[in-house]
């Protein structure tokens, strides 16, 4: 889920991103959505299921495309973890 505050902008984007500091191995996004901005707010709901290693940190990365700054002013994650995937 994410939440936008206000701002000068006409679309939002937001992907996902496993190792998004490039500490393990190098950025890999997955997820890309563009939004336009609608006149009630800009309130989210991404459903993407992806396989991350352990030890590889998860991000989300936003943009918008306004000249001035608008906030992510909630993000959140839900996180389920499956046991029994097969070891390739």
């Amino acid at each position: 889920m994410i939440h936008w505050e206000e701002g000068d902008y006409t679309e939002v984007r937001d992907q996902y991103a496993r190792d998004p500091l490039d500490l393990a191995d190098g950025i890999d996004t997955t997820c890309t959505e563009d939004h336009a901005a609608n006149p009630g707010g800009q309130f989210l709901a991404k459903n993407h299921e992806i396989f991350v290693s352990p030890g590889t940190p998860l991000g989300l990365r936003v943009r918008h495309n306004g000249e001035g700054e608008a906030r992510v002013v909630h993000a959140q994650f839900k996180l389920a973890i499956q046991s029994d995937v097969a070891e390739s």
